[in-house]
């Protein structure tokens, strides 16, 4: 008996092409082959009716068909040794536009000297949806913002050099965050947005120490980022689509901090050998304490780099702590791992 060869997204709809562009323009498509037991299918042949235009799923499953035209698509997958599944699946359209202007400017008293960096940007960003049956009546929205930074950069001797950063950010949120209303291929989950999310506004102070010289190269940085209205999702429990669970998801936004401190150096013992170091540690959590989801672990690394100009080696290893800080996304929490890399070449 042949098992049965599934798109799980296929009958949930696509998240992903709400990003296209105005309506009529040609889109992609992304999602991934999963079998009945929700196991990724690699080399799977996935293939639109509209013009014929297929991609292979990679190892994890995932494909991507660019070229679409928005609307009702039709879509066939077939792989050897499995019962051939065809769907159709609804790609809404939207209009996505943004505009910006800018200005810097370096203020130094002296060549090599104490110097103050400004900047500054104006932003008009606009979002409107397509109507659809699926996805009910077109709905648009508009953003305006005025960022900038200021930056005080200290000379401390001809190798070492301090700056602190004081900015004001500006993020709107993107077409999926304010119009999904369906499953999502690449996460498998149903994500539903908010139409009445707020632009993210950020406060950042970051302070930075550089080293460059002959044989010396390298930055630490600590950082304090407050982000107003930060979007996140939270998970709001599950549903069952085509026989296959799969949690729900719904945009939210609420106050926000990240602050941690990362940092990176390299030595050059010989002329043909570099030894480095780099790690960070980010602590992210909303105003009530709860952990902001899907924030990177403590991280450490070390590297070794050769080469005499034709050959070359290279390796390095990163370690990754256990993160438990899990937030409202229902997230697992990841074990701590170590990745080796190694490299050859020849010139």
């Amino acid at each position: 008996m042949r098992r049965r060869c599934i798109l799980p997204l296929l009958a949930l709809g696509f998240l992903a092409p709400l990003v296209a562009a105005a309506q009529g323009e040609p889109t992609v498509l992304t999602g991934v082959v999963r079998d009945e037991d929700g196991t990724p299918l690699p080399r799977a042949q996935v293939v639109a009716a509209d013009g014929g235009r297929g991609a292979v799923s990679d190892g994890e499953g995932r494909f991507v068909l660019r070229g679409l035209r928005p609307g009702p698509q039709r879509l066939s997958v077939s792989l050897v040794g499995y019962a051939p599944e065809s769907r159709e699946v609804t790609i809404p359209a939207a209009d996505s536009r943004g505009l910006g202007v800018f200005g810097f400017q370096e203020l130094a008293a002296r060549e090599g000297g104490p110097a103050l960096q400004l900047g500054a940007r104006l932003d008009e960003y606009a979002i409107a949806s397509r109507p659809s049956a699926k996805f009910g009546a077109g709905r648009a929205r508009s953003f305006r913002a005025l960022s900038g930074s200021v930056e005080l950069r200290l000379p401390l001797n001809a190798s070492v050099a301090a700056g602190v950063n004081l900015a004001r950010s500006f993020r709107a949120p993107t077409v999926e965050e304010l119009f999904s209303a369906a499953p999502h291929a690449g996460t498998g989950a149903v994500e539903f947005g908010s139409p009445g999310l707020r632009a993210e506004r950020g406060r950042a102070l970051e302070a930075v120490l550089q080293i460059r010289s002959a044989r010396w190269n390298g930055q630490m940085a600590a950082f304090h980022n407050a982000i107003a209205d930060y979007v996140h999702l939270a998970a709001r429990g599950d549903t069952v689509i085509d026989r296959a669970t799969l949690p729900v998801f719904v945009y939210a936004q609420g106050d926000a901090t990240l602050r941690g401190v990362e940092g990176q150096l390299e030595w050059a013992a010989r002329r043909d050998l570099v030894l480095g170091a780099s790690g960070d540690l980010l602590h992210a959590a909303q105003r009530d304490g709860t952990p902001l989801s899907f924030m990177p672990p403590a991280r450490l690394g070390a590297l070794l780099r050769w080469d005499d100009g034709t050959f070359s080696l290279s390796g390095d290893v990163h370690h990754e702590f256990r993160q438990g800080r899990v937030g409202a996304a229902a997230e697992r929490p990841t074990e701590a791992h170590t990745v080796f890399r190694a490299l050859a070449g020849v010139r």
